[in-house]
């Protein structure tokens, strides 16, 4: 960013003016028509380049003065921009809290899930547990008691057995694991049962055929045939016991079929109910997360957003301090166009008493000429009163001739005085003209200021270039065009001619706003040639323009 050379122009110190002399006694006295109208003359010129020069800082006061209403513009701009970007923050808290409030109710609710399972599979593991202890292994009434009496081939009475020794592992009752294991055990129970009562049935068939040889034969006697009548009811006994067995077993066994049917129905509904449920939560859980994470989208675009707008805050900002530092430099002008402004007003108000002096002596010495006057008219009219009547015709002519001096003397003082107004208005012209070619020799300076570089700050330049390498040899070569001025062409040539994303920092913005600095005045206050404050402006601006 190139600095206005015409808003931020250094200011012209003047140096000061000359008090002028205060009135002594002597001049009172005895005063000196010609030293007077000079003085007059110098004071009106001081006077004329005065009010020149507090036009000039009433146009810098009013800059001044509408930079400040800029200065207000941009602090109010600025609080704004603060203000967005406080409300910018707060929004980017309560996205953030929003997302964190998402992601906690998403870990609960699948924590939820989970427990839900793990109790579900807990009432799974209890029913089976309960199914298997209210099926135990059963002994059916009565087997311990009855007892089986068989005869070998021989015709030996065989040993008493246990009922439930004879079934063998088919009595017992297992919990089914499913529908088909369930039918197969109840299967092979019934087809154990009946090959038991079939060789029960077999037996008792023999007994009542040996029976019925015995008494045929009639060996033995009757104790025999009692003995074999008491087996043989006892056999009967036990084959009607077996029978209630049978069916206390059959009727058990049904019992158990069902309890485990309505177990299975049971389960299989809890099961597709649980099923359903953890379906519906799963669903639940997936819309859950999936509107989490649209909203975390949004969040994070919203997010981008407020980066996006907290980066053209920072660059609002930066340029914001870019025109409070030209805001600064403007206050030091001011400051010094106030101390110029009362340094004028001093010089204006000791103008003021010089001209109120320098009239008061004129007036005084009119007086004084007047009295003079008079009192030479009055002596020379008494003389003339007393030689008038001896020697009026003979100074007639006398008198003539002197009144003819006199006027011939008030025509010269006349033409003297037009003569002194001639060249004052032509003194005035002639001021008029060397302050247009003042202007133009400042406006010269500013224009030569612009081409002027310190010789010490290019060596600067030219030592750290050559002390770099890669990307910073770049940088201080992008300085160095920007302090010289490079032309298109000549950055094409020096290969700066590019954008890249590092000149859009802080090496960039100083490349944007580099100037070369003004240099020191030629001659000092006391150097200058000139006796009054025209004379000595124009030595000045003649050394810094470099003229002869």
């Amino acid at each position: 960013m190139e600095v206005n050379s015409e808003t931020f122009a250094p200011l012209v110190v003047p140096p000061p003016l000359d008090e002028p002399p205060s009135p002594t006694p002597n001049d009172a006295v005895d005063p000196s028509p010609d030293t007077s109208e000079d003085e007059f003359k110098k004071l009106s010129k001081d006077n004329t380049e005065l009010r020149a020069q507090v036009s000039e800082m009433s146009e810098r006061l009013r800059r001044s003065s509408s930079l400040y209403e800029s200065n207000a513009e941009l602090e109010g701009s600025i609080s704004s921009l603060v203000q967005v970007k406080n409300a910018l923050g707060e929004d980017l808290a309560e996205c953030r809290r929003e997302v964190e409030g998402e992601r906690v109710e998403r870990m609960k609710l699948e924590r939820e899930v989970e427990g839900e399972k793990e109790d579900e599979c807990r009432r799974l593991e209890v029913i089976v547990v309960g199914t298997e202890s209210a099926t135990p292994q059963k002994q059916a009434p009565g087997s311990a008691g009855g007892t089986i009496i068989s005869s070998t081939p021989t015709g030996e009475p065989s040993t008493p057995q246990n009922s439930m020794g004879q079934q063998g592992s088919s009595s017992e009752l297992r919990p089914p694991g499913s529908t088909s294991s369930m039918a197969s055990e109840k299967s092979t129970e019934e087809e154990s049962q009946e090959v038991l009562i079939g060789l029960l049935k077999t037996e008792n068939n023999d007994l009542r055929v040996k029976i019925a040889k015995l008494e045929s034969d009639g060996v033995g006697g009757g104790g025999a045939f009692e003995k074999l009548s008491a087996k043989c009811s006892s056999l009967e006994l036990g084959s009607s016991n077996l029978s209630l067995v049978n069916e206390s077993l059959k009727s058990e066994l049904s019992s158990v079929h069902s309890q485990l049917d309505r177990l299975t129905a049971q389960q299989d509904s809890s099961t597709a109910t649980n099923d359903l449920r953890i379906t519906r939560i799963m669903e639940e859980t997936a819309a859950a997360t999936k509107r989490a994470e649209e909203k975390v989208q949004e969040k994070e675009g919203e997010v981008e957003r407020l980066r996006e707008t907290v980066e053209n805050v920072k660059g609002q900002m930066s340029r914001a301090e870019e025109f409070k530092g030209r805001l600064d430099a403007s206050e030091v002008d001011l400051r010094m166009a106030r101390r110029d402004l009362e340094g004028s007003e001093v010089a204006m108000g000791n103008m003021h008493v010089a001209m109120q002096n320098l009239q008061g002596e004129r007036e005084s010495e009119i007086k004084m000429m007047e009295q003079q006057a008079e009192e030479e008219m009055a002596g020379e009219r008494e003389a003339f009163e007393g030689r008038l009547e001896a020697l009026a015709e003979v100074h007639e002519s006398n008198v003539a001739e002197v009144r003819a001096q006199h006027k011939k003397e008030m025509r010269i003082e006349k033409d003297k005085l037009e003569t002194i107004n001639f060249k004052l208005e032509g003194n005035m012209t002639e001021n008029v003209g060397l302050r247009r070619s003042l202007d133009e020799a400042i406006k010269r300076l500013q224009a030569s200021q612009e081409d002027i570089i310190d010789r010490v700050l290019m060596k600067n330049i030219l030592l750290d270039w050559h002390g770099k390498s890669g990307d910073e040899r770049r940088d201080v070569m992008a300085v160095m065009a920007s302090l010289l001025h490079f032309t298109d062409e000549e950055k094409a040539s020096a290969e700066l001619y590019f954008e890249r994303k590092e000149d859009k920092g802080m090496v960039g913005r100083v490349v944007g706003g580099i100037v070369a600095p003004l240099p020191p005045p030629v001659l000092d206050v006391e150097q200058l040639e000139g006796e009054n404050v025209r004379d000595k402006f124009v030595s000045y601006l003649l050394a810094e323009s470099g003229g002869d």
